[in-house]
């Protein structure tokens, strides 16, 4: 009997507690390993515990630590900053100050494009596509 190989485990970094179930039960239906954590300070404090394969990151998130600072933060830490991440946010709606600075940010070279975009509300097929694109598929 052949050993299946470990699940890919995907982070889901998003204060929405219901989107990140959903994306949790696409995840889990397409063979994914996923962990929800609802602020960036809990998703620091999971890198140092284990390193993920992915990460899914609202970038909209609020607190001490925003979903833009996570990114900026992440991207820039040498021990974290080759883990892909799937920007997962609704920035298009009413907040064009933020998606221009975003933009500037990305475009300057300050810090790398994420791998991947879905904004938000998220079709399943498209976000598990996404997901496939950086992950192989496990099943």
């Amino acid at each position: 009997m052949q050993d299946s190989p470990p699940q890919k485990l995907v982070l889901i970094i998003d204060d929405d507690c219901e989107f990140c179930n959903q994306l949790k039960m696409v995840l889990d239906e397409h063979g994914f390993a996923a962990v929800i954590l609802t602020s960036s300070d809990l998703g620091i404090d999971h890198l140092k515990i284990r390193k993920p394969d992915l990460i899914t990151l609202n970038l909209m998130m609020r607190g001490e630590i925003n979903g833009i600072n996570l990114f900026r933060f992440l991207r820039t830490t040498e021990e974290w900053k080759r883990i892909p991440i799937m920007v997962v946010s609704n920035m298009t709606r009413g907040e064009a100050d933020l998606v221009g600075e975003l933009k500037k940010i990305f475009k300057n070279g300050s810090l790398p494009m994420p791998d991947s975009f879905c904004e938000k509300p998220l079709e399943p097929a498209r976000f598990i596509d996404e997901v496939k694109k950086i992950l192989p598929s496990p099943a």
